[in-house]
Formats: C-alpha cells, sequence, structure tokens
C-alpha cells in the first residue's frame, strides 16, 4: 500500500515528475489538479487564499487521502498547511483559524506513506496560476522545512534532473505493478 505526496512550493517540478511517474505506472491512482478545480470553484490561493479556501483545499486532500488505499498525489495536506501558515504568520489568519487548518492538516498526516519534497532549484515559470514571486517561494520553502521538523514529518528531498529525481523516489517506492 503507497499512498504518496509530491511537495514544495509552485515550479518545483512536482507536476513534470508525476507526469513520468504516471508513464511508468498508468493504473495508479493519481490525484493532481486538485488546487485548479477549486479555483474553478472559486476556491482563492496562494497570498490571496482565506480561511475557508485553505480548509476546502485541506479537506479535499483529506478526502482523497481516504478514496484510496494507493494513490499518489501532487502536493498534499502539508503543502496546504504551508500556505496557511505563511498567512497566518503573516497576519492574514487568527489564531483559532490557523488551529482548525493544523487539526485537518494532523488528520492527514498518518494517511500518507511517503513524503517527497521537491526543493527550489530554478525560478519559476508563469502560467496565470503559479505565484512567481522568488521571495515569497523562499518563504514558503523554510516554513517547509521548518513544518517537517515541528511535527516530526519524514520525507524525502528529490534534487537534480527528472531522471536523477526518478531515481531517488523508485530507490524509496516499491510499487508492485497489476497483474494482466
Amino acid at each position: 500500500m503507497s499512498r504518496i505526496i509530491l511537495s514544495g512550493v509552485q515550479s518545483s517540478g512536482k507536476s513534470t515528475l508525476l507526469k513520468d511517474i504516471r508513464l511508468d505506472v498508468p493504473e495508479l491512482t493519481i490525484y493532481d489538479e486538485i488546487v485548479r478545480t477549486l479555483i474553478k470553484k472559486g476556491v482563492k490561493i496562494n497570498r490571496e487564499a482565506d480561511h475557508e479556501s485553505q480548509c476546502a483545499i485541506l479537506k479535499a486532500h483529506y478526502e482523497n487521502s481516504l478514496a484510496n488505499d494507493e494513490f499518489i498525489s501532487d502536493r498534499g495536506a502539508i503543502d496546504a498547511f504551508v500556505y496557511g501558515t505563511w498567512s497566518y504568520l503573516n497576519g492574514d489568519f487568527t489564531y483559532e483559524e490557523h488551529k482548525i487548518q493544523e487539526q485537518i492538516f494532523l488528520g492527514c498526516l498518518p494517511r500518507y506513506t511517503h513524503n517527497f519534497y521537491l526543493p527550489i532549484e530554478f525560478k519559476a515559470i508563469e502560467d496565470e496560476v503559479r505565484d512567481t514571486n522568488e521571495e515569497y517561494r523562499e518563504e514558503l520553502e523554510r516554513i517547509y522545512y521548518m513544518t517537517y521538523d515541528k511535527y516530526d514529518i519524514p520525507f524525502v528531498e528529490l534534487r537534480g534532473s527528472v531522471d536523477e529525481r526518478l531515481g531517488i523516489f523508485w530507490s524509496n517506492v516499491i510499487y508492485k505493478t497489476k497483474q494482466k
């Protein structure tokens, strides 16, 4: 049983890596475009996100984690919590709102078997959804590492080229393809 999340700031290579993993194991349930789907429903993201939006994103990750025992997700609850923590630290959320988000996040953590983090290695690419502000991305990255440390979350860093990242990924995940 593998419940895998790929975490990291915008433009860190999660979607690119996920495409190659999908080619390797096409039958694996893949959650991608979670946030983009929620945006179409009016959910705000990044620095514009309000408490209700952050909770909606966290709940979507929680529901996905319950829906399948085998999946890989482009982002997970840690991502939503990190972004919400940035907003809290910048005065956008109350302490009570932050604690509500934390409870949803903590409810998701036991559902994940593997957490891979893709650090910032190149500049963000504009796509009208991503926030490409480099200072913002760097602040988020610091919060990721603080969150991993504070909550004692095991994770594997994926660095380098796509092939190098895939090598690290597959050396940490054993997945048996379905028999035909």
